[in-house]
């Protein structure tokens, strides 16, 4: 949409990419991305491994997995650990915007993260944003802030598959 990418850095996106997308573009900004993000360790527990079988798609997983080539960066990684970086933020915001009652930014918010969960295969996490999304467009915004203690849960198990996933 004309505009959009302007709207996105307004935002405080760090970059844009519009459909279709090329992958030579989507690797070019994902290895701008991944210089500006820190390995973190996760202990592995049963628990978690329980967890990642429930809270991800383990088949869009391995067809980001696909996207890998020989001598060059690693998509599926820095796509992983660009989503477990931005999205606590994300979260954050969309509380401030709870509790300031904007239903509006409320709604964008839960929108982009509902993109972002879905493109790392973390399909319960996308559908709980797509209901707040919801929720805020028509203006139940106590509704929609009561559904996030839920999200930032399935974030939390979310953020914990992926880790494992990308090791």
């Amino acid at each position: 949409m004309p505009g959009a990418r302007e709207k996105c850095l307004a935002a405080g996106m760090d970059d844009y990419i519009s459909k279709p997308v090329y992958i030579d573009t989507l690797e070019k900004i994902l290895s701008k991305a991944v210089t500006r993000v820190e390995d973190s360790a996760v202990p592995v527990t049963p628990d978690s491994v329980r967890n990642r079988a429930l809270t991800l798609d383990t088949a869009l997983l391995q067809n980001l997995r696909e996207l890998r080539q020989p001598g060059k960066g690693d998509p599926f990684r820095e796509l992983v650990e660009l989503f477990l970086r931005e999205t606590p933020a994300r979260l954050r915001e969309m509380e401030v915007s709870a509790a300031r009652y904007d239903a509006v930014a409320m709604e964008s918010l839960a929108h982009g993260l509902c993109g972002c969960a879905s493109s790392v295969g973390a399909s319960r996490l996308a559908e709980l944003c797509a209901e707040i999304e919801e929720h805020a467009r028509t203006g139940a915004i106590h509704t929609a802030s009561r559904m996030l203690i839920p999200l930032e849960d399935e974030f939390t198990k979310v953020a914990s598959a992926l880790e494992m996933e990308k090791a």
